[in-house]
């Protein structure tokens, strides 16, 4: 049967149906503007030896080589434990080259750190089964495709790629198609969206641009998408790809970093392969004295603030099957406060916060729990409860044990705390010992260690690894109000201090915090993400750099 080909484009070469016959174009990158951005930053990346990262299924990725170091952090992050045997990248048609509506080549792209050749069976294959194009000549100067393929040379060596541009008329139904089609490959696949989003704006409509973007792609909102133009993203259909991937393979999805350059924003978001188990953890929450001033009335400045924090954890912890914080302020009525330089009491209609966050589980020992004595603290834990929270810990570090069934594991949370209240560190070790006894796997809150110190003192360190030799798994720390390190010991996670997370403190250092991403494994191993996030007007939000 005789095909018929399209009619050229006026500017463009004509197309040659023999190229697809011949294939294997070889392609440079010299003629990509400051290409040597990206090779100068290509192997640089030194990931903290402690932190394992999740498998990744897809991620959105920029590709302007102005941030190549940031490219290669993400790229050294997947690499650790994915293990594709092919990569497939897809990228906007920029200046919407080519006749297709989508199209492809094969060929190889020629690095100083190796060649990446197309998956030319796989190329055909995905031909056959969507309605892509073979133009080899638009992918000579496609920086979309080309800005990576450094990174895999020196990442996957002897990984092949396939290779998509799409036009900006590609839109949710071809996404879904593609998707489809790509979530039914034989091979163990990783799907890139090279995108980069809020394109030459000034930089408040583009921070607007971006928060709505946020927005949908948390709820996977593809029909939105469909409608934000150019202006908000260089291709709705790499977008919605990554969402229609992320539906159809049970991913997680989860917001890694957010960063600006004069004329363009840049988002970079991973897929991990679904764990049975993925707890989240954040910082000391305390709802009381200015922060709680400002809630009552809220300004736009302190509603703007909460919007950031809502977006935050939607596009961080929204696929996390529980999340922790430290609640550093009573939630009463009641009491008289204590005669000591601070005492926290917040207005207990603020839980509604809490749940909006979808904090699930919040330690109450610390040394703010009888700021206002025990009938406060009884009614904070009893509004906590009535609203479907768990607190944790109890008010003079009774054993405690909280009960959670999550991702098919019975979970044990404990509380406690080495400040105000009599301590024994063999007690809680043999509780921690009792619980587990029980259980699968213990989680342990601990109010601990010295204040503004970024090291754990060694008291501290010796009492972690004493919890961990009786069974705890996992142990949240709090009170220093900075952050401080995580420590695997005998495969299991140390978080020393997440710092502050909502707080009215002054200085950056108390100002800077962590979101810590954990997922339990089906033979019990745990990896874990940090999300760095800054504290603005009392309240988180992502942190660019």
């Amino acid at each position: 049967m005789w095909r018929i080909w399209p009619e050229p484009v006026e500017g463009q070469k004509p197309f040659d149906p023999l190229a697809e016959a011949r294939g294997n174009k070889s392609y440079h990158l010299n003629t990509i503007p400051n290409i040597h951005l990206v090779f100068e930053s290509v192997g640089k990346t030194v990931l903290d030896s402690h932190q394992q990262f999740s498998p990744v299924d897809a991620a959105i990725l920029p590709h302007h080589t102005d941030i190549g170091p940031r490219l290669d952090a993400s790229w050294a992050e997947i690499a650790q434990h994915s293990k594709p045997e092919v990569i497939v990248l897809v990228s906007p048609a920029h200046w919407d080259q080519g006749t297709g509506v989508l199209q492809t080549t094969k060929g190889t792209w020629n690095t100083p750190f190796g060649s990446v050749r197309t998956d030319n069976e796989l190329v055909d294959q995905i031909r056959k089964q969507a309605d892509i194009a073979f133009e080899p000549t638009s992918f000579e100067n496609e920086h979309g495709i080309g800005v990576h393929t450094p990174y895999i040379a020196h990442y996957f060596p002897n990984v092949p790629i396939v290779p998509i541009i799409a036009q900006s008329k590609a839109g949710s139904t071809l996404a879904r198609e593609f998707s489809h089609v790509g979530a039914r490959l034989e091979k163990k696949a990783l799907f890139i969206s090279s995108i980069d989003f809020s394109h030459y704006l000034p930089a408040p409509i583009s921070a607007r641009h971006d928060e709505e973007t946020r927005r949908v792609i948390s709820a996977g909102n593809v029909e939105r998408i469909d409608q934000m133009g150019p202006e908000y993203m260089d291709s709705s259909f790499a977008l919605q790809s990554y969402v229609f991937l992320q539906r159809l393979t049970g991913c997680r999805s989860q917001e890694r970093w957010h960063g600006q350059h004069p004329g363009t924003t840049y988002f970079v978001y991973t897929c991990s392969t679904r764990s049975p188990l993925r707890i989240s953890a954040v910082g000391d929450i305390m709802l009381a004295r200015a922060v709680g001033s400002a809630l009552e009335p809220r300004d736009q400045t302190t509603q703007m603030a909460l919007q950031r924090t809502n977006d935050l954890l939607a596009s961080v912890t929204a696929f996390s099957d529980l999340t922790f914080g430290n609640l550093e302020s009573v939630l009463s009525t009641k009491g008289q406060a204590l005669p000591k330089p601070y005492s926290f009491r917040a207005n207990p209609a603020h839980v509604s916060l809490l749940q909006e966050w979808r904090i699930s589980h919040l330690s109450v020992s610390n040394n703010h729990s009888e700021d206002y004595g025990k009938l406060a603290w009884d009614e904070s834990v009893s509004v906590l409860q009535e609203q479907g929270l768990n607190p944790i810990g109890g008010y003079a570090n009774e054993p405690v044990v909280n009960s959670t069934t999550a991702g098919g594991k019975h979970i044990a949370f404990l509380g406690f705390q080495t400040l105000n209240v009599p301590f024994s560190a063999q007690k809680i070790a043999d509780a921690i010992n009792s619980a587990k006894q029980t259980h699968d796997m213990v989680i342990v809150s601990m109010h601990w260690g010295e204040e503004y110190q970024p090291v754990p003192e060694q008291a501290t360190v010796q009492l972690a690894h004493t919890l961990v030799d009786a069974g705890a798994d996992v142990i949240f720390g709090h009170h220093p109000h900075v952050l401080q390190p995580v420590e695997r010991y005998k495969d299991k996670l140390i978080f020393y201090s997440l710092g502050n997370f909502v707080f009215d403190q002054r200085g950056e250092e108390q100002n800077r915090s962590l979101i810590a991403t954990v997922d339990v494994w089906d033979d019990g191993s745990l990896s874990y993400l940090l999300t760095p996030v800054v504290i603005e007007h009392y309240f988180p939000r992502l942190k660019s750099w």
